[in-house]
């Protein structure tokens, strides 16, 4: 058995400007018997020779030179391969992470005996400005695994899971690969724990998921990667009736997102086409349905269910997108004699509560397109327990 616990994967092409802040979080990692698995994918800046410098320097990182460009799966599946660690991570060459983030990781996997350990990640946005993204990490912790959707980079997974399900990322889906490979762990994995002590480094840049408009080619890809996600939820065991529902909702709503990124009347066929396909494959059809009428209307989830791609593409286009539509965010409070509170209002786009003296009268709740109602709602007492 091998002595390394961890394996930290990255994949580099052409990063020379970012890659040496990234080498430095890695060797300055205070877990102890770690390997640096670094993959050149036929840099043609100075990548390379920046890694064998770092190479010659520091023992625990290990260089593999591709003899041509292959692509970033290709070059992760390269380091896959090459892994002796109990655990892999995975560090894109331009990010870089903090100091114990390893060693916190794999303390609570070895801990819990663990198949996958997600840490907290900052984002830098294309602007500079950097923020701390929690929302994934509070959704897993609310809702479970399967609310684990994007932020991959920022976990540990069990070398074996990996290996003994012959896990790797599809080199054929140049776009939506890594979101495919982590829902395909997530399918395997025994569980799923979170830390939001340590962070991941997150840095944004021009061509990543802010695109506005995407090119054919990339469309096609994501739409080959949302049929694969499919694919897994069908397949997934232990996934309950409400996460698949929720995750093949999401999925959907994937498919008009990309609608509106690319305005062809190929793309756009295209889209259409599959979100049917993809429709026909699920097992949950008729509260699918329900959700998505919510959603879009009875119309739409009518032409869904008929399987009249032509019915979606018309629906889509004359709908306003929703990043669009104007979003309140309300919070009044009437107060009697100008100091007792006695009516507060709070009204966003997710949620609307009335209280009365403290007291709870209702709560709207709209999530995922359902929206809940609760009356009478008195709070007692509240624990918080780490």
């Amino acid at each position: 058995m091998s002595d390394i616990k961890i394996s930290v994967v990255v994949p580099v092409y052409n990063v020379g400007p970012y890659l040496a802040r990234c080498l430095d979080s890695l060797v300055a990692q205070t877990l102890s018997d770690i390997e640096i698995i670094c993959i050149d994918d036929k840099s043609t800046d100075n990548s390379l020779e920046i890694l064998q410098e770092y190479e010659n320097k520091y023992p625990q990182i290990h260089v593999i030179s591709l003899d041509k460009n292959s692509g970033v799966a290709t070059a992760r599946n390269a380091g896959i391969d090459a892994a002796r660690g109990e655990y892999l991570g995975f560090v894109d060459s331009d990010d870089y992470i903090d100091a114990d983030f390893y060693e916190k990781l794999y303390a609570t996997a070895k801990k819990e005996n663990a198949d996958m350990v997600r840490g907290n990640v900052k984002i830098t946005k294309l602007d500079g400005v950097t923020f701390t993204d929690s929302n994934e990490i509070k959704n897993i912790e609310r809702h479970g695994k399967w609310y684990f959707a994007w932020q991959w980079w920022t976990a540990i997974y069990r070398a074996d899971m990996i290996k003994r399900h012959k896990l790797h990322f599809p080199v054929d889906v140049i776009s939506g690969q890594d979101t495919v490979f982590l829902t395909e762990c997530l399918r395997h994995a025994n569980t799923l724990l979170t830390r939001s002590d340590v962070f991941y480094y997150y840095i944004r840049r021009e061509g990543s998921l802010d695109e506005q408009i995407m090119p054919p080619h990339k469309i096609a890809s994501r739409l080959k990667a949302f049929a694969m996600l499919a694919q897994t939820y069908n397949r997934a065991s232990d996934i309950s009736e409400k996460d698949y529902v929720s995750r093949y909702v999401g999925l959907i709503g994937l498919m008009e997102s990309h609608f509106r990124k690319n305005t062809s009347k190929k793309c756009r066929n295209d889209i259409g086409n599959a979100t049917v396909e993809l429709f026909k494959e699920c097992k949950k059809k008729s509260e699918i349905a329900k959700v998505l009428a919510l959603r879009w209307g009875k119309h739409f989830s009518d032409c869904l269910q008929s399987y009249d791609a032509e019915g979606i593409i018309e629906c889509w286009s004359n709908m306003t997108p929703e990043k669009e539509i104007k979003k309140t965010h309300i919070r009044k409070t009437f107060y009697l004699f100008g100091c007792l509170p006695i009516v507060r209002l709070q009204h966003t786009e997710k949620k609307l509560i009335v209280r009365l003296c403290g007291l709870q009268l209702l709560r709207i709740k709209n999530e995922y397109g359902v929206y809940r109602l609760n009356f009478m709602y008195l709070p007692i007492i509240r624990i918080k327990s780490k």
